[in-house]
């Protein structure tokens, strides 16, 4: 969903834990839409996620029109362990040729593919938070994802 704040523009979604989460990947980390995931996915950091590419495909449009270098990325879950809320925030220059509707990948480097939401971010998987890692790892955790323009 798309939203405006204070002149900031926002996009959310969702994605959920699972069991074979590593968050080890160096230069990357990604939400899938599979609802499986293998042990080889390391860069994988939530699994069914709810992102509309046209939405997304929406929210750059309009970021580019208000000439945003740079965006904000926000994850948050709610620990299913404890009462806790863990969050991890990074930043990177936003793909304007997006347009997977099945993977969300954010790269260190400045590598783009049609699956490459943004780039030349200043964490990948391995470097998020190890807690948030963690309790991505539980069958069933659930994390929010806020995109923002940065003003």
């Amino acid at each position: 969903m798309i939203f405006i704040n204070s002149n900031i523009l926002a996009y959310s979604f969702k994605a959920y834990g699972h069991p074979n989460i590593k968050g080890t990947h160096r230069n990357t980390f990604e939400f899938t839409k599979d609802e499986n995931l293998t042990s080889r996915g390391d860069c994988i950091i939530g699994v069914r996620a709810t992102f509309h590419n046209r939405q997304l495909k929406e929210f750059l449009k309009q970021i580019k029109e208000k000439s945003t270098e740079r965006i904000t990325i926000k994850i948050s879950i709610s620990n299913p362990n404890s009462s806790q809320t863990i969050s991890d925030e990074l930043t990177a220059i936003p793909n304007f040729d997006f347009s997977d509707d099945h993977e969300f990948v954010v790269r260190l480097g400045p590598m783009a593919t049609e699956r490459t939401f943004a780039t030349n971010a200043d964490k990948s998987a391995m470097m998020l938070k190890r807690e948030l890692i963690a309790a991505m790892k539980i069958d069933g955790a659930v994390a929010a994802i806020e995109i923002s323009s940065l003003s």
